[in-house]
């Protein structure tokens, strides 16, 4: 996805929100942004928390008829009144908007409860300093401050000369979404609510996460889940010169009193066993990669080999009677390496697929069980 195409999805979803109330014979009128969300034939606009009641309490009584969004953009051109309101530990508002005054082309963004490291984050809102929304890019500072809140650092958010007007300069921006694109979709992590600090110091800002919208039936997204099952294991004869299944070959062949020359040699052998379970973890290491690229941040499985890499280099390197004796105490090394960061919560990663990366890692020749000739 290009950054165009990014930041036109983008400016099609953010909203401008105003809360309009009445206390103690005063007008009160809180701004933001707001993000659209759209699922099951329904449109949202979601919100924090102090875009419609305020920062401090007691805060506002506000009703429907006192908020108006405006989408500044083709999407809508008219001012739209919520049609209900639902808020959540003074965090998020889910905001309901009548989907048939909107012009709906086809927009598709994912919603996550996760943020992740290293990515290019956008955002958009409507600082009060600008008279149009604004554009800003980011970078996510930390993985997690806690169940609810992440950092980010906002690219040119101020300046160094603002000191205390930095307040002013920002107020407006908060709601503003936090995405990502990737694998040609794109993903809202959070919403923006507060500066780091009070001066902007860092250009850091504290985020919302989504995690929240499960409580009113939002669908998050739910990564498509690893299922063992779906494993395609080829033929033995396809595979036959394939680089892994050569090295455990020799490997069988160092330990070996009788020489197996072909894949039938093994049949029956002591090590048919074994060849069945390799080739199987191997396959199912490789599902593993598959799914990962399609469905998870990018780099994240190499990521995870690598640790699988780094977890069982001194046992590969190490020196044995047999090289079929390094395999089975390589394999064994993998299964005890801890990989509790990888985000497959629904089915992480278990023994099999560890033993598959080892021989994923010979495929890709990163280790060998034995020095080819």
């Amino acid at each position: 996805m290009e950054e165009g195409q990014i930041k036109d999805i983008i400016k099609k979803l953010t909203v401008r929100v105003k809360a309009t109330t009445n206390r103690d014979s005063k007008t009160i009128t809180e701004q933001g942004t707001g993000i659209l969300l759209l699922q099951d034939n329904k449109a949202y606009v979601l919100t924090v928390h102090h875009c419609i009641y305020g920062k401090t309490e007691p805060f506002h009584e506000v009703l429907k008829d006192d908020i108006e969004f405006s989408f500044i953009n083709e999407m809508c051109s008219e001012t739209v009144i919520p049609i209900d309101i639902k808020s959540f530990k003074e965090n998020l508002v889910l905001l309901e908007i009548d989907i048939t005054k909107l012009n709906i082309t086809d927009i598709k963004c994912i919603y996550l409860d996760r943020v992740y490291d290293g990515k290019k984050y956008y955002l958009r809102g409507f600082p009060k300093v600008f008279s149009e929304p604004h554009s800003f890019e980011a970078k996510c500072n930390e993985k997690s401050l806690n169940q609810i809140t992440f950092k980010i650092t906002v690219d040119r958010l101020t300046s160094d000369n603002m000191g205390e007007k930095v307040t002013e300069y920002i107020s407006g921006l908060s709601g503003a979404g936090v995405f990502f694109a990737e694998n040609h979709k794109l993903h809202l992590v959070g919403l923006v609510n507060a500066l780091a600090d009070n001066y902007g110091k860092l250009d850091a800002v504290y985020c919302t996460k989504l995690v929240d919208l499960k409580t009113f039936n939002i669908k998050l997204s739910e990564l498509k889940v690893y299922n063992k099952k779906d494993i395609n294991i080829p033929s033995i004869q396809k595979e036959k010169n394939i680089h892994y299944i050569n090295q455990l070959i020799k490997s069988y062949n160092s330990d070996s009193s009788d020489l197996i020359e072909i894949l039938e040699d093994i049949e029956n052998s002591k090590y048919d066993r074994h060849l069945k379970t390799a080739r199987k973890s191997f396959h199912m290491a490789e599902t593993l990669r598959n799914f990962s690229r399609d469905n998870l941040p990018e780099d994240t499985y190499e990521d995870f080999q690598d640790d699988i890499y780094e977890g069982i280099i001194n046992t590969v390197e190490d020196d044995y009677e047999n090289a079929f004796k390094k395999v089975k105490a390589t394999e064994n090394e993998s299964t005890r390496i801890a990989i509790d960061s990888y985000p497959i919560k629904e089915d992480k990663c278990k023994t099999i697929e560890k033993k598959g990366i080892c021989h994923q890692l010979v495929n890709d020749e990163r280790i060998n069980w034995i020095e080819d000739e």
